[in-house]
């Protein structure tokens, strides 16, 4: 069996360029892209696995996944059927049809020879969508999270959105006087739906008290007039977002 990959990375990379697919057109660069990530054979093996196929007849194509998928809706918009000689364009094309879906955030395509013809294998690992995001455990934040961020509503699942949004509550913590606060995000994927639910779980701890209070300057006003407007004492809670407010 030989794995003919066409990893979804390279299609994001076009995508995000605003660059038109075209293989022809983008062949070299997208062996060289693909060969610099790793994720890919050689250009030489690659090509040489790829020809001892060509023209032979295709017996089966199949669409395997570990989350649900509906293997007769994809059939009928892959360019790859039985019964046709194998050809890398309709492979290439089929992958690129199938990511114009957003269904999909990773495509391989497997080839076998079989004693009755080619056996293709669509391997695939669908898109998943944020669907849902909320605050959990220790309710200290007075701010709900939406109110912190704009959130990713709809977009496509991504390990990076889930740490930016992460990095703003634990700076909404640290501004509120919890410098300790621990915050465990709990991803659950819906597979059914292809939807995420983010929850942060706030683990608070202890909240940051004033100890000292240092006026610096020539102030026009009395120091307890100015800490009393500020609403700042020794012995109150620390919090960043009202001190800047009020000063």
């Amino acid at each position: 069996m030989v794995s003919l990959i066409f990893c979804l990375h390279l299609l994001r990379f076009l995508r995000f360029s605003e660059m038109p697919w075209n293989p022809l057109l983008h062949r070299k660069k997208a062996i060289l892209f693909l060969a610099i990530g790793g994720l890919i054979l050689a250009p030489p093996t690659f090509t040489a696995d790829i020809d001892k196929y060509i023209g032979l007849q295709i017996s089966q194509v199949n669409f395997l996944s570990d989350d649900p998928i509906e293997p007769s809706k994809l059939q009928g918009i892959v360019a790859v059927a039985t019964g046709q000689t194998f050809d890398p364009r309709s492979v290439r094309s089929s992958i690129q049809t199938l990511y114009e879906t957003r269904e999909f955030s990773y495509i391989e395509v497997d080839a076998e020879s079989l004693d009755e013809g080619l056996a293709i294998t669509f391997r695939l690992r669908p898109n998943f969508f944020f669907g849902d995001f909320r605050l959990g455990g220790d309710p200290v934040l007075r701010s709900p999270l939406s109110r912190l961020t704009p959130l990713p509503l709809g977009e496509a699942y991504s390990p990076k959105a889930v740490q930016d949004l992460l990095a703003k509550v634990q700076e909404a913590l640290r501004n509120s006087g919890y410098y300790q606060a621990k915050v465990i995000p709990n991803i659950q994927f819906l597979s059914q739906r292809k939807l995420v639910t983010v929850e942060f779980l706030v683990q608070a701890g202890d909240r940051a008290a004033i100890s000292k209070i240092t006026l610096i300057g020539s102030p026009l006003l009395e120091e307890k007039e100015i800490l009393d407007k500020m609403k700042l004492h020794v012995g109150s809670f620390f919090d960043n977002e009202s001190s800047n407010g009020d000063s």
